[in-house]
Formats: C-alpha cells, structure tokens, sequence
C-alpha cells in the first residue's frame, strides 16, 4: 500500500482500547470507529513489518534450524539401533559428539545376524549422510547473508 501512496500502520488488535460495551456489540461500524478514534489520540503504536527481502532471508535461516534438528533425529535413530541390538559404540568415539568419518565408516562397518538389519542402517547411514551434505550445501548459501547483517 505505501508503494501506492497509502499511508498506513500495522497495530496489534490487543492494543486498540475498547470499551466493555464495544466489546460485547462488536460490529464492523463500530471497530471502524473505535481503531478511527485511537489513531486521531495518536494511541497507537505500529508494529514493525519486515521486508520482503528480509522475510525471504529468514525463510533461509529458518532452514538451517529445520536441517539441525532433521539431523539430530536421524542420529538418535540410528543410536537407537544399535542400542536395540546391543552394538556397543567403541570408546574412541565416546569422547566427542561430532560424527567423523572414522565413526561412520565404524558404522557401515557393523555387522548384525540377519541382512536386514544391516541393510537398515545403511539406510539410517545414507539419510545422515545426506543430511550432512544438505547442510554443508546450505551453509554455503546462508554465508553471504551473514556477511551482510553482520
């Protein structure tokens, strides 16, 4: 609407002041009046509204919060695997909670009873995998934005 010309306010409804009897008789005419009112007292006060642009950075940074938490899942799954069938985590990779190389080649090198179960977390194996490339790749996007805010 400014692009237009129109001079206008975002406010939160809660802070527009109402009286009980507009409250409970709530029309259109008399909001119309009431917000009308408020703003001929200078009595309220706008709310920030982002850019496109900056909602659309946000969009981006959002991600990498959705990327994190899909890669936490995917590890406690496969975690939860080897607890399951008793497959204990050698010692050496105990002492960090960064996933190397060496401990993922440790796991597709675990072996179980049954093909199944190994075809499984080479499964669980390949999803962490990908989430981690996923990640690296939007890192690589997300940088040139931080170099602007920051």
């Amino acid at each position: 609407m400014v692009k237009e010309g129109v001079n206008n306010i975002v406010v939160h409804a809660a802070d527009v002041p109402t009286t009980q009897k507009e409250h409970a008789f709530k029309t259109n005419k008399r909001d119309c009046r009431k917000i009308a009112r408020a703003l001929l007292n200078k009595e309220l006060e706008a709310l920030h509204v982002p850019s496109v642009k900056t909602q659309e950075d946000r969009s981006l940074v959002r991600l990498r919060l959705t990327f994190r938490k899909d890669l936490t899942r995917q590890k406690n799954r496969v975690k939860q695997m080897l607890n399951f069938y008793g497959k204990e985590i050698p010692e050496r990779f105990l002492t960090s909670t960064h996933w190397s190389r060496a401990f993922i080649q440790w796991l597709k090198e675990v072996k179980f009873e049954t093909g199944s179960a190994e075809q499984a977390l080479k499964l669980l194996i390949t999803q962490v995998e990908h989430l981690r490339n996923g990640s690296l790749f939007y890192c690589s996007k997300l940088f040139p934005f931080t170099t602007n805010y920051y």
